[in-house]
């Protein structure tokens, strides 16, 4: 019995939207309240330069109040002040993309 090629059809774009809308959580699901906003705003204030940068002798403001262990939905973790860091986007993209596994996951 002759075997036949499998043709590959792509997923429907419906299908694949659908699927990843199931596997987002909302920021305030995740605790990224107005609370966290305000708080974080605080700590920026607080803390202007970036932590990492800093590491490196390098002076850049910080944009972003990172959690340095990820509190993965912890929130006691969350709200721990001394498990924040101040970073400057760049720094908190790259941390948050090697913690994730790469770049868009």
């Amino acid at each position: 019995m002759p075997w036949s090629n499998k043709i590959h059809r792509p997923v429907p774009k419906r299908l694949v939207q659908r699927a990843r809308a199931k596997l987002v959580v909302s920021r305030s699901k995740r605790g990224y309240t107005k609370e966290w906003d305000r708080a974080s705003r605080e700590y920026l204030a607080q803390n202007p330069l970036c932590a990492e940068c800093l590491r490196r002798g390098v002076r850049t403001p910080s944009q972003v109040t990172d959690h340095v262990v990820p509190h993965k939905g912890d929130m006691i973790l969350f709200w721990d002040r001394s498990n924040w860091q101040p970073l400057c986007k760049r720094c908190h993209d790259r941390k948050t993309a090697i913690e994730d596994g790469g770049f868009g996951k």
